[in-house]
């Protein structure tokens, strides 16, 4: 059963108690009191001054819009453009959200072609019983890939999942800390700190990517799903068709995402999304705060009053 406390709430400090502190320090030190007690003013108005310098060099944006709409799309080339140093800490955090594409356009494919299948249409490709069979060949030497989707999912996600039935993977504000390897930087070389359980499981990941290279650039450039693209019977976004583009290059087994890579990933976020990073403009540098708020509503007109 809750109870009540009938303790009085805690106040700031009065003056005479931060006189009486400054007086104990005095004492110790030996040093006159009213000299402690006015050095300890004068680092207070410091620190106030420092924090409202830092206010002024601030600037606050909202990115809205609708979902597919670009705002990821712009916050990334604006930190391309004026921070990109800053991308360059983030790149290898970028490598399973390229996986989790990839995965997810298969997936999409093959499903499409299920579809198309179970309407046996006379005279179309599906209709042949050697392109279903070397299709069905394709997918199985795939399966291994395509089970690791919820998985890699989960990490991005950091185990969270959404009620509705809703699937894929999610992320929420700093998600990029938890999923990068942390490094030790040593005199002669570089090395993982500590076993990381997304980073074991991207490098899973990628191993069966690099063994499944062939046979998705086999699936991507066969005469079937390209007549089918063409028909826009199969849909992609320009983001998926750009990964299965570059497959032999993103399957190597020292990939690393490049800026284009880095702009047409899509990951669906949940809340509402800070980017922060310095940009020096005419000599002076500014704190650039993006917020992207996606389909976070009910915030928004706390945003609105805090920027």
């Amino acid at each position: 059963m809750a109870t009540l406390s009938h303790k009085r709430p805690q106040s700031a400090p009065a003056r005479g108690h931060r006189k009486s502190a400054s007086e104990s320090v005095a004492r110790m030190s030996g040093e006159d009191p009213a000299k402690v007690s006015g050095r300890i003013d004068e680092e207070i108005k410091k620190d106030l001054s420092r924090q409202k310098e830092a206010r002024k060099r601030e600037v606050k944006v909202m990115l809205l819009g609708q979902a597919e709409s670009g705002k990821s799309t712009l916050q990334k080339q604006f930190q391309l453009f004026y921070a990109s140093r800053s991308l360059d800490v983030e790149r290898l955090s970028w490598v399973p959200v390229v996986y989790f594409n990839i995965i997810k356009a298969i997936r999409m494919i093959l499903a499409e072609v299920d579809h198309e299948s179970s309407l046996h249409i006379p005279n179309e490709p599906l209709s042949l019983p050697e392109v279903q069979q070397d299709l069905n060949s394709i997918r199985i030497r795939l399966l291994p890939l395509l089970a690791l989707e919820s998985t890699l999912a989960s990490e991005l996600s950091g185990g969270i999942t959404l009620s509705g039935g809703r699937t894929g993977a999610y992320v929420r504000s700093g998600w990029q800390a938890l999923v990068a390897p942390t490094w030790t930087i040593g005199p002669d070389l570089k090395k993982p700190e500590a076993p990381n359980r997304t980073r074991e499981v991207t490098t899973l990941v990628a191993r069966t990517l690099t063994f499944a290279v062939d046979d998705i650039d086999t699936l991507w450039t066969h005469e079937t799903i390209r007549y089918y693209i063409q028909r826009r019977t199969i849909r992609l976004d320009d983001c998926a068709a750009f990964f299965l583009d570059n497959i032999q290059r993103i399957g190597e087994p020292e990939y690393s995402p490049t800026n284009d890579d880095i702009l047409h990933v899509r990951l669906q976020t949940l809340g509402v999304m800070e980017h922060s990073f310095p940009i020096t403009l005419s000599g002076r540098t500014y704190d650039w705060k993006l917020y992207d708020v996606g389909g976070a509503v009910r915030v928004f007109p706390y945003l609105f009053t805090l920027i």
